[in-house]
């Protein structure tokens, strides 16, 4: 019986690479920083009660293994590796991907985390974005120098200059923290404050990963907040979207584009692109390619929270945009991911093939 799952789940794999559009080169490696959107399990060996490590989570990921990732299958950061011929990248907390010599990249992403330790101390998260660079800082100067390649510190050097740092994260603060109205936070910052708070702490965390070595970023930014459901449940709007919360969202989008602008010119060698899903998203609204676009595939309360533990997810994961109360699905994870790695419109100025080819 183990021994047909294991062939089940190498055939699986093996018709996923077939299906994606591969490139020729790629990045040695591929460090993932954020939150629930690139979280690859880290949060199943984290003391925290949001996990996502049970069915129906993880039923279209090879083999039906509910991984930890918050969606039916990949996320776009799975996506973007896998084109690249890498493998997925593993969540760091898991002791095992430390035991071998693992050159390729970690995951560092927890979901609930955010920029502001404000926002962790809601979910009780420890890996904010802060230490999520600490452990990566542990990794630069710890195990990387520890594996036989990279005993010559030049040759770490090179291999850190052209990896990709993938960054997502900020949701989380404006869900769990500035639009909580348990919180004083909207009241102590308009969204220009607000936002400018936001761009600052991680502009602070870009620096210090450019000088641990990073030079290639792709930092996203926030995409329709107010168009989850679980944000048009709880403001009861009658419209498509919450539009204040896409208004805050759209402000912080303008900074942070502004900010690795900046950064561009101060942190000499580096380069940055900007994942911009705020604008994928409202082109999937306008102009659906899914059949749904508000209602989850599966959460308790019709939109209210997460996926409950072995509930029946909808047949045609496909044609849903959402798969539980705010997390997408892996079909929008897979568009976002396209769009991104040799597209337009999405990430900018570079998508990802041309951030591959810059020296």
């Amino acid at each position: 019986m183990a021994k047909t799952t294991l062939t089940l789940l190498t055939l699986a794999l093996l018709l996923l690479l077939l299906s994606t559009p591969a490139h020729s080169t790629s990045p040695p490696a591929i460090y993932v920083f954020g939150d629930s959107a690139v979280d690859a399990g880290n949060n199943n060996f984290l003391d925290i009660e949001i996990k996502s490590n049970f069915a129906p989570y993880g039923i279209d990921y090879p083999g039906g293994v509910a991984t930890g990732r918050f969606t039916n299958g990949l996320t776009f950061a799975d996506f973007i590796s896998q084109w690249f011929g890498l493998m997925l990248i593993p969540p760091i907390m898991d002791g095992h991907s430390t035991q071998g010599a693992n050159t390729k990249g970690f995951n560092y992403a927890s979901a609930a985390a955010g920029l502001l330790p404000k926002t962790c101390e809601v979910t009780k998260n420890p890996m904010s974005m802060g230490k999520q660079v600490e452990l990566f800082t542990k990794t630069v100067n710890e195990y990387l120098p520890s594996l036989p390649m990279y005993k010559d510190k030049a040759a770490l050097s090179s291999d850190l200059s052209k990896s990709f740092f993938l960054v997502h994260m900020g949701s989380n603060d404006y869900m769990l923290n500035y639009f909580d109205p348990n919180f004083s936070t909207a009241k102590e910052h308009n969204p220009e404050q607000f936002a400018d708070l936001l761009v600052t702490e991680l502009g602070k965390s870009l620096e210090e990963l450019s000088n641990l070595g990073a030079r290639k970023f792709i930092v996203f930014g926030i995409g329709l907040l107010g168009c989850t459901p679980v944000v048009i449940d709880k403001m009861k709007v009658e419209t498509k979207c919450a539009e204040s919360v896409n208004e805050a969202v759209k402000i912080f989008n303008t900074k942070l584009e502004a900010k690795l602008v900046q950064l561009c010119s101060t942190l000499k060698g580096s380069t940055f692109t900007m994942g911009n899903p705020y604008n994928l998203g409202r082109e999937v609204m306008d102009n659906p390619g899914f059949k749904e676009t508000r209602k989850p595939c599966c959460g308790s309360g019709d939109g209210k929270g997460p996926c409950s533990r072995n509930q029946v997810p909808c047949q045609d994961r496909t044609a849903y945009k959402f798969w539980d109360f705010t997390h997408p699905t892996q079909a929008t994870h897979e568009l976002l991911a396209k769009k991104c790695f040799d597209g337009t419109g999405v990430c900018t100025p570079l998508n990802l093939i041309e951030l591959m080819q810059k020296i």
